[in-house]
């Protein structure tokens, strides 16, 4: 791993002491050495993860954490909606460096709570925190963040829908597939295993352009459901495997960050750094 990507994971928790310190205080016109001083950082600290987050200025990077900033990403997010619903037929259905397999778990079969799969996992770290990985020979089926109450309570929400696979411990097994940010030149496999209707709404996901934010209801209608937020919802809950397949692009109907079991303040360093690196990530062709 660089040196860069092993900056952005040691800057995440220093990122959620800003975004909680922007919640409570008004930051406009406070100098960066001001907000050094109040969390806690060393001399021009603050510049240099602004500087390793988006290559920006600490004005730029203290607004993209801000929940206005998420709202107006929202609006300008409805017109690529609309021509997602216009052509979606048309459009790709992920980044060309994830090859996902999509399995449908039926009763009895294969995939079905883990019937049939070797799943190894371990623990990493990545510019969003701590992660659990969980991997077969097919892929990646599974990404978790580490919850606030512990390791243990994350891969009990990870792996509850698993009863029936073995569930090995694995560094070595997991090697391959340790994810530090998205890039063209990491080719990704993944298996996600779902019911048919939460296989269409993830798919849906996938066609939501990197920076873009989309509604419960506008997630709806690009995967040609008329299902309401409630179903939406569910079935985004039941993603196994986040950031990959990106349930943190969705908001509420009226632009607020809601809905997200790996954390809400998660979700704003998710959205902030796709917003601020929208130009820059290389999906390849």
């Amino acid at each position: 791993m660089s040196n860069k990507k092993s900056n952005l994971g040691l800057d995440y928790e220093k990122i959620l002491r800003v975004i909680s310190w922007i919640d409570v205080n008004d930051p406009s016109n406070i100098l960066p050495s001001t907000i050094e001083h109040e969390l806690e950082l060393a001399s021009g600290e603050l510049e240099m993860i602004c500087y390793r987050w988006g290559g920006i200025d600490v004005e730029q990077f203290i607004k993209s954490f801000e929940l206005e900033y998420v709202k107006m990403r929202f609006l300008k997010s409805r017109t690529c909606c609309n021509k997602l619903n216009e052509s979606s037929l048309r459009q790709p259905l992920f980044p060309s460096n994830l090859s996902i397999r999509f399995k449908t778990a039926v009763p009895g079969r294969f995939g079905y709570k883990g019937q049939g799969l070797n799943i190894f996992y371990a623990w990493r770290e990545n510019l969003f925190g701590k992660y659990l990985i969980a991997v077969t020979d097919q892929g990646i089926c599974g990404l978790a963040f580490e919850l606030d109450d512990g390791r243990a309570s994350t891969e009990r929400t990870l792996f509850d829908s698993w009863k029936r696979a073995v569930i090995t411990e694995s560094h070595a097994k997991t090697e391959p597939y340790a994810i530090s940010h998205l890039d063209a030149s990491h080719k990704t496999k993944v298996l996600a295993i779902g019911t048919r209707f939460q296989i269409k709404i993830w798919k849906a996901l996938l066609k939501v352009p990197l920076a873009a934010v989309v509604s419960y209801q506008n997630l709806s209608s690009i995967a040609g459901e008329s299902r309401g937020a409630r179903a939406v919802g569910g079935a985004l809950a039941k993603n196994q495997i986040s950031w990959l397949i990106p349930c943190h692009r969705v908001v509420s109907s009226s632009g607020d960050i809601s809905g997200y079991r790996w954390g809400l303040r998660r979700k704003r360093a998710m959205l902030s750094w796709e917003g601020l690196n929208e130009c820059r990530v290389d999906w390849g062709g």
